[in-house]
């Protein structure tokens, strides 16, 4: 079934948009643009939210439709005015559709998995983890520092009614994992990446053979702590990784045992 735009992206296109045209099928937006990376993100995110549709129900669905337009909404406002020098706890900084649709493949492939995602934020990700999940018969317990956050994420886990393959925790990262008594078969690792290496260490005692970790913004923004975490994963024992050019960049790793 196609599903009309949301209307604010019909209404406000991006600030970077010539010539913008909804096409008679309302599933389609093209429009000239002066920056190509501008135009190739949000270009990727109809395509993702158009593909996702043939999978998801609709209040699934719904609930991603609505991130996409906060999401995009957040990228047409002027870089100065979404940082300002202040916290950008208020923001998404989510993985990405792309990156979302391939976490939400590898979990829908796992039997029962039990998934760990390190970085709640506001749940996108969240939501295609859970999604994979219902399809797999497993759970996501998810990990996130900040109260608000991991509320607002609740919610819109309630809302896509997926609250029954979902366990949120509120509290520091190291001591949350420490803590967890199961192992996991996928870790998304996608927190502060100061964290990265630490996290590592916690949860590789507790993954099941063919657990496969994917760790976000390898490339973008990148820096040494990604760098030391490629390095870190990829000397662990029984571990094979590779980066791959998907979203901000993903390192996926395999543990064979």
């Amino acid at each position: 079934m196609k599903l009309p735009l949301p209307k604010f992206l019909v209404i406000n296109p991006p600030s970077h948009a010539r010539n913008f045209e909804l096409r008679e099928d309302q599933t389609t937006l093209s429009y000239r643009c002066e920056s190509w990376p501008s135009l190739c993100a949000w270009t990727h995110t109809q395509r993702v939210a158009k593909q996702k549709r043939e999978s998801m129900d609709d209040s699934t669905s719904a609930v991603l439709d609505a991130y996409h337009e906060r999401m995009q909404l957040e990228r047409a406002q002027p870089r100065t005015s979404r940082q300002g020098g202040k916290s950008t706890d208020h923001l998404m900084l989510a993985v990405g559709p792309d990156t979302g649709r391939v976490l939400n493949i590898i979990a829908g492939s796992l039997d029962k998995p039990n998934i760990l995602e390190l970085g709640t934020s506001f749940g996108y990700s969240t939501l295609w983890l859970a999604d994979g999940a219902r399809r797999g018969g497993g759970k996501v317990t998810t990990i996130e520092q900040l109260e608000h956050k991991s509320a607002y994420a609740k919610e819109c886990i309630r809302a896509a009614g997926l609250e029954d393959y979902v366990d949120f925790m509120v509290g520091d990262a190291l001591d949350t994992i420490d803590a967890l008594p199961q192992k996991f078969d996928l870790v998304l690792v996608d927190l502060w990446k100061d964290l990265y290496v630490p996290c590592l260490d916690r949860f590789y005692p507790k993954l099941n053979a063919g657990a496969i970790i994917v760790a976000d913004n390898i490339v973008r923004p990148g820096g040494d702590n990604a760098r030391l975490y490629q390095e870190a994963v990829r000397q662990k024992p029984g571990m094979q990784s590779i980066l791959l050019p998907v979203g901000t960049g993903i390192e996926v790793s395999r543990f064979e045992c």
